[in-house]
Parts: structure tokens; C-alpha cells; sequence
């Protein structure tokens, strides 16, 4: 019978082996590779809430930015969200693989459960204090091997869906049917055209910008807004005074799923 003879030399197989082998490279490459994360603002020491914990994104409340309120209340320290009830992210696309929910607390229990079929992450609990969540393609054991996201590139990733802007708008009319400025520009792009909402600069209402016309500054609410993922501007459908100022105390704009 003839022998076989690789093609390999002993120092390239030894070489092989060691990188297969447990704590080898491909071992750590895998090792890294649990806990690449697909959901966003997992941290909830940390999180992003830009309406604030248990906000609205217009008429939705929201625990966090994306996590949407489906029940009950939740509050925050520095401990985590203390959650009574369910709160839900929906992913934009299936991940089309298994992957796996884990949950870190602080106190208490929650269930975590994902269906790529709804591409729905929830989280229930009564009472219990959630520092983390994750959805990878193992169960987390040890958290302390987990990194922590970066809250700038959270915010970037969460502004795609949701921004809630506190810059004044203030817009002059120089004649009876143009404002001087009326763009606007978003401060990252959004996933896709967002609904706008800006808030009267005195009384703070909905869909309104507040004028110097007379006191005590009425709501002026005679247009609309036309947005692209990058911006928003006025569409007037009636007449400015000439002269005036109009203002807004921010806007929101919202893309969520």
C-alpha cells in the first residue's frame, strides 16, 4: 500500500493545529464572534432615551429608543430598567439564522425571547432590574467577557430610526408667502423618510410655530412639512405676515418600525 505523503511539512501542520486548538487564533476569532450583537441600545445602565424612559415617539410610547412600551411601566437608575410589563425592539430585516437571546440582571427575572419571523426581540418582566440584553449566536455565560457598546455609535444607530431635537427654529417672513431658511437638516440620515412633528416655540404645541404678531403669541399652523432622510422643510399653504418671526422649540422625527 502506498504511503501518504501531504503536501504540508511538519512545522506548516504544527502550525495548523495550534491555531485550531482551544485559545488558539481561530478558537479566539470564534470566541469574538459570540457576541457580535443584533440588537441596538442593549445597555440599559447606559441606554439612549432621547424622549426619556417610557417616552412617546409621537403617539407610541417607548422605554427606550428602540424598544417600544408594548405594556405596563418602567423607570431607570444607574442600575438598569426596572421593567413591569413587556417592552419589544423589532428588528428592519430577519437575520435569516438561529441566534440566541440572553438577559442580564440586576435584580429579579425577565424572560427574553426573538422570532425572526416577526423579527421581534421582547422582554418581559415584574419588577426585575435589566442592565443588559443581547442576541447572538450563543447564550451569553459570562457577561463580564461582553463589551459594552459605544453610546456615540448607539446614538448614531438609534438616530436612524428616531431624533428628538431641542434647536430652535426661528423663521423670518420676508414677504407674505416665503420664509428666509426654512430648511432644516437632520443631524445624521435617517433609514427612510421620516414623519416630522415641530412644537410651537411658547405654547409647545404639535404641528404649530408661534408668532410675534400679537400677544400672547398665537399658533400659526398654516402649513406642511415635506421631509427626505437628510431634512425638513416648510410648505406654506396659506399667508405669512410679512416681517414676522415664527418659531419652534424642536422637532421629532420619526422613522420607527
Amino acid at each position: 500500500m502506498q504511503r501518504y505523503k501531504s503536501k504540508y511539512t511538519g512545522p506548516q501542520m504544527d502550525v495548523a493545529f495550534e491555531r485550531a486548538l482551544p485559545g488558539g487564533a481561530i478558537d479566539l476569532s470564534l470566541t469574538d464572534k459570540q457576541f457580535l450583537e443584533f440588537l441596538d441600545n442593549t445597555d440599559f445602565t447606559n441606554p439612549i432615551a432621547q424622549a426619556g424612559v417610557g417616552g412617546m415617539h409621537g403617539s407610541v410610547a417607548y422605554a427606550l429608543d428602540r424598544w417600544k412600551l408594548l405594556s405596563g411601566t418602567v423607570s431607570w437608575n444607574s442600575n438598569g430598567l426596572t421593567l413591569n410589563g413587556t417592552i419589544r425592539q423589532i428588528r428592519e430585516y430577519p437575520i435569516g439564522f438561529d441566534v440566541v437571546p440572553s438577559i442580564e440582571m440586576h435584580f429579579g427575572t425577565a424572560k427574553i425571547t426573538y422570532d425572526d419571523t416577526t423579527k421581534c426581540c421582547d422582554i418581559t418582566s415584574s419588577g426585575g432590574v435589566i442592565k443588559r440584553s443581547h442576541l447572538g449566536i450563543a447564550a451569553i455565560t459570562d457577561w463580564s467577557k461582553v463589551p459594552k457598546p459605544d453610546k456615540g455609535l448607539t446614538m448614531q444607530k438609534c438616530r436612524e430610526y428616531y431624533i428628538k431635537s431641542e434647536k430652535s427654529i426661528s423663521l423670518f417672513a420676508k414677504d407674505n408667502w416665503n420664509f428666509y431658511a426654512q430648511s432644516q437638516s437632520f443631524p445624521s440620515t435617517m433609514r427612510t423618510t421620516p414623519s416630522v412633528i415641530v412644537y410651537s416655540a411658547i405654547n409647545g404645541t404639535a404641528n404649530a410655530l408661534s408668532t410675534n404678531s400679537e400677544t400672547p403669541f398665537p399658533d400659526f399652523t398654516d402649513f406642511t412639512i415635506s421631509a427626505t432622510t437628510d431634512g425638513f422643510n416648510f410648505q406654506l399653504n396659506g399667508t405669512l405676515t410679512a416681517g414676522n418671526f415664527y418659531a419652534a422649540r424642536g422637532y421629532d422625527a420619526i422613522a420607527d418600525v
